[in-house]
């Protein structure tokens, strides 16, 4: 009997970061007394183009300022020209005019000139991302949250997706780790669903089971179906039957109207040959939503392994109407003998089969003459089936075909010998 392989769905994507650049909040006191009046004069000039999104004209304000001040030799320090806030700002003015090399540049050198500059550490990994430098993302991700004053999770977030999306499965399954140790109460579910991802990347299944089956319970509507069948799915996969079995059955329950679950439950009692409760199961899927082919066929076969025939004639010969299959046709055939049908099954046989019959449904035509005492026809179909036959079923078709003439009354008009050589 065929088994039904029940679908399972796959990991969505890691979800999307980084959607925006990271502001400067302000300078500190000190920073801000560390400007020169003349650099200061150009970021606030630098700054009202940015916030009118002309980022060409404050690009080329400030490379003229730096390209001007370099010029002017140690006249450099006083104008700040080279300043870590004016790198940063030109930085910044790429990375929103999407020129994210220029941009990486641009931050490299305000960090050389101020290791602890957060929001050009932050955009640094903006920029590196949209290069696709995830491992580069990560590290100043990583080093903002360290140098930062407040510890922000988020940051921690950041690097340990950019590690996710880098492959670096077991470093960011330390990044996500670390955020919760530290800040367990500001762990978001989109966090935990990443951390999933990160576990199921690097095989450690059984690590990401507690985080799966968080996510099944307390995710909203729209993720809870996705997360509950991914808990089924490692259940099954990890061979916890019993917990898988326990699952499904909770879940029936809770939604009995939901197809998937008795889907599911006749996935798990056929892979242990429980026939009965597989029948049932898939019974209700057929009263919740229309089967597939595959399906009804295995309703009938499960009827016809369970010894009710009856039951399942009818459904071999629904399919048979749309799909002609000699394996179907064979087992509507054996359900309706074993219901002590014989007339209907030699009318289905008669009905479905193709004009040139193959042995195997020649051989079961003969046995239903026989059966119905029609020897002389039995004995042709069992002659028929000894020429196109081999080993065994030769052998009994031969046989068969005694029977059949002795049956018969040794007529005169049948020849129930094989010819020396004969062609079928």
């Amino acid at each position: 009997m065929k088994r039904r392989v029940f679908p399972w769905l796959v990991l969505c994507g890691v979800f999307a970061v980084f959607a925006t650049f990271f502001p400067d909040r302000g300078l500190a006191d000190e920073a801000k007394k560390d400007i020169p009046n003349t650099a200061r004069i150009i970021l606030v000039k630098a700054g009202k183009l940015m916030k009118d999104k002309e980022y060409a004209k404050a690009i080329a304000l400030l490379v003229d300022f730096q390209v001007q001040g370099g010029r002017a030799g140690e006249a450099e320090g006083k104008k700040g020209c080279l300043h870590a806030e004016v790198h940063a700002a030109l930085g910044t003015c790429y990375l929103l005019d999407n020129k994210f090399q220029q941009a990486a540049h641009a931050f490299d050198l305000a960090l050389q000139k101020d290791p602890r500059h957060l929001s050009a550490r932050l955009n640094l990994a903006k920029a590196a991302y949209e290069l696709r430098d995830y491992p580069k993302a990560a590290e100043c991700f990583t080093k903002a949250y360290e140098v930062a004053p407040e510890k922000n999770p988020e940051h921690l977030y950041f690097a340990a997706v950019a590690c996710l999306l880098a492959k670096e499965n077991k470093r960011s399954i330390a990044l996500f780790e670390k955020i919760l140790s530290a800040h367990s109460d500001k762990f978001r579910p989109e966090w935990r669903e990443n951390l999933v991802h990160a576990l199921l990347a690097a095989g450690e299944n059984l690590r990401a089971l507690p985080h799966i089956k968080e996510l099944a319970e307390t995710s909203g509507d729209a993720k809870q179906l996705q997360w509950q069948e991914i808990l089924l799915q490692q259940y099954l996969q990890l061979d916890m039957e019993n917990e898988a079995l326990s699952l499904v059955d909770m879940l029936t329950v809770r939604s009995p109207t939901e197809p998937l679950w008795w889907r599911a439950l006749v996935h798990i009692h056929l892979q242990h040959n429980r026939y009965q409760p597989a029948l049932a199961a898939l019974l209700v899927t057929g009263y919740l939503q229309p089967l597939s082919e595959q399906e009804m066929r295995l309703i009938a076969d499960l009827y016809l392994q369970l010894g009710v025939p009856r039951q399942a004639a009818p459904v071999y010969e629904s399919i048979l109407k749309e799909k002609n299959n000699p394996q179907l046709l064979t087992n509507l055939i054996v359900a309706l003998q074993q219901s002590g049908q014989t007339e209907q099954a030699l009318a289905a046989l008669e009905k479905f089969a193709h004009e040139t019959i193959s042995p195997e449904l020649s051989m079961l035509k003969a046995d239903l003459l026989y059966g119905l005492g029609r020897y002389k026809d039995a004995a042709h179909f069992y002659r028929k089936t000894a020429y196109s036959g081999v080993g065994k079923q030769r052998d009994r078709a031969l046989q068969m075909a005694e029977y059949a003439k002795f049956q018969a009354g040794n007529e005169r008009n049948i020849d129930y010998h094989l010819p020396r050589t004969a062609a079928f």
